[in-house]
């Protein structure tokens, strides 16, 4: 499973936009400062995926005794606490875009903004799975910390885990999808 989502938010530094299919009766300059402000918000949101990958794989590679298990849930406390963080830059991109299909510009300019919100709400979702595999695997390392014999509930909580695994590479795939369809909507139609 590729940890994190690193790969999937490579999204928006594709620019400003300066064509002139963009702007109607002079909003090219406040649409071009809302892509500022949206990719400032994803370049943020990179940087804490990073580190939440990098604690996700720590987490992951911790030793399955308890006091390995300990120290693996502490750390994934750190990565839910920066997967929480980085919700208000997605809400800041996601409300810059829709900013700009409410500005006098033209309708791909539009359709260009609706694409990137559409790829923001998928990576809210993602986020969303990522957090509740979080949980399933702290859910597991504490019962390892805990000395529990809870076959039971071990293996529910593992295939739990599973599907959540499943789910977040759908996710991840239909993040990328659209996050590639946005580009080349861009390179197409406005640069």
């Amino acid at each position: 499973m590729r940890i994190g989502t690193a790969a999937t938010v490579a999204l928006l530094t594709c620019a400003l936009i300066v064509s002139p299919t963009l702007a109607g009766c002079g909003e090219a300059d406040k649409a071009n400062d809302a892509i500022d402000r949206a990719n400032a918000a994803i370049t943020a949101y990179n940087t804490v995926d990073q580190e939440v990958g990098k604690l996700l794989e720590q987490a992951g590679g911790a030793e399955q005794t308890p006091a390995g298990a300990k120290k693996g849930m502490v750390i994934l406390a750190e990565a839910t606490s920066k997967l929480a963080s980085r919700k208000p830059a997605l809400a800041k991109a996601r409300a810059e875009f829709q900013a700009i299909r409410a500005m006098d510009v033209s309708k791909e300019s539009k359709t260009y903004a609706q694409k990137e919100i559409a790829t923001i709400d998928a990576l809210a979702k993602l986020d969303d799975a990522l957090a509740g595999m979080i949980q399933d695997m702290s859910a597991l390392m504490n019962l390892v910390a805990s000395g529990s014999k809870d076959v039971a509930k071990a293996g529910a909580l593992s295939k739990s885990l599973q599907q959540k695994q499943t789910k977040l590479r759908e996710l991840e795939a239909a993040s990328d999808k659209l996050d590639k369809e946005a580009k080349t909507y861009f390179d197409e139609t406005l640069k």
